[in-house]
């Protein structure tokens, strides 16, 4: 049933690409596809025709096919045979010839079709086959059985698939076996009509991030409390992944700095566990101080989540979380946000900062446990 919906604030949360719908008729109407997961493109064209304020919602009953500007990803209407049920979906396209291949995603993983000459259309299931598994030797054997039941839509070259025997069942490498066999065998100059893009098919987009700024750390134990102040350098992978949600990210970043410290001693009054003195409580006392100086290399672990609250345009404020530890020392969280500024060629400039908390334990003393605060302010580089 071919449904409409006003978009008001749901274009917000949609993956729009320019793409056109392939009617019933043939005829073509151009406009903005929704780009999401490959298992709900499967299910539902989300379509924005263009001139129109209305979404109209497609099932594969409803069209022939979709396709993405660009000589994008392709999709087209069949029905499959699922548990001995008829079932309508729409299939991505891999290779469009005298032999066709097709992927559909649902939630146990991909399922691939080849479609010979004569529009017989076989499955091949993605086993995920492991040589490092257990039953290693009873997943190849099932799939040589599911292989030999495949052969028939390569006629002239029963032993196409012999090339992918042990290999992984993926886009890529069944994109290859079939193509080769319609360059080899088919007449038609014009015989391989589409071919698969891994590129444009990524559902995780990454960026290399380069970050100068600076910080300040704060931490109060039971015995001392001290301050640190030092320039940082990050290095960095962010992630974009449009097709599960515009605007979201995932990060990993490592920061070092070379910090300059201030600490302050107390006096111990308490006695530890077992009358146990830290070897670094030893060093304070030998000193004599209540206030001593003196500089450390640290390292900080980053893992989170960023969103870009404007993901469609050029600059756009962003908020990210996470997951931090400092090594040898702490594990804690951070929240931050900045501004992102898009560039060409899809480079980004961004300025941020952040703050993290944590529970502090000091390296060489097991009990004296206290409380960290982090702040950081930089400039970043992303490409």
């Amino acid at each position: 049933m071919l449904l409409a919906a006003a978009p008001s604030s749901a274009l917000a949360q949609h993956n729009y690409q320019a793409g056109y719908v392939i009617t019933l008729n043939n005829d073509t109407i151009h406009g903005s596809i929704d780009y999401r997961m490959p298992s709900e493109n499967a299910r539902l064209c989300v379509f924005l025709p263009d001139g129109k304020s209305e979404i109209t919602y497609y099932q594969p009953k409803d069209i022939k096919g979709y396709r993405f500007d660009g000589d994008g990803v392709f999709y087209i209407s069949r029905t499959l045979t699922v548990q001995d049920k008829p079932k309508e979906v729409f299939l991505e396209y891999l290779i469009q010839g005298s032999v066709s291949l097709y992927r559909y995603r649902d939630s146990f993983g991909y399922t691939y079709y080849f479609e010979g000459e004569d529009g017989t259309m076989l499955a091949l299931k993605d086993d995920r086959l492991n040589t490092h598994e257990a039953d290693y030797g009873d997943k190849l054997s099932a799939r040589i059985r599911s292989m030999s039941n495949v052969k028939a839509v390569f006629p002239k070259n029963m032993h196409a698939l012999d090339a992918v025997y042990k290999e992984p069942f993926t886009a890529e490498n069944l994109s290859n076996v079939v193509r080769s066999y319609d360059e080899q065998y088919c007449t038609d100059k014009d015989c391989v009509q589409f071919v698969y893009d891994e590129k444009k098919n990524k559902i995780m987009h990454p960026h290399f991030r380069i970050e100068l700024g600076g910080m300040y750390m704060y931490m109060k134990t039971r015995h001392s409390e001290g301050e640190f102040w030092a320039p940082t350098l990050s290095l960095g992978v962010e992630a974009d992944m449009p097709r599960l949600s515009p605007g979201f990210s995932t990060l990993l970043m490592l920061k070092a700095y070379y910090a300059k410290s201030v600490e302050n001693v107390k006096a111990f009054d308490e006695p530890y566990p077992g009358s146990e003195l830290s070897l670094y409580h030893m060093m304070l006392l030998h000193h004599n101080s209540e206030r001593i100086t003196h500089r450390r290399f640290i390292l900080e672990l980053l893992l989170g989540a960023k969103w870009r609250l404007l993901p469609k345009r050029n600059h756009s404020p962003f908020v990210e979380f996470g997951a931090s530890s400092i090594f040898a020392y702490n594990f804690g969280v951070f929240a931050g946000g900045g501004y992102d500024f898009r560039m060409p060629n899809n480079h980004r400039l961004q300025i941020s900062a952040t703050a993290s908390f944590s529970p502090f334990t000091p390296f060489s003393d097991k009990y004296d446990i206290g409380k960290q605060y982090t702040f950081n302010a930089g400039l970043a580089y992303l490409f």
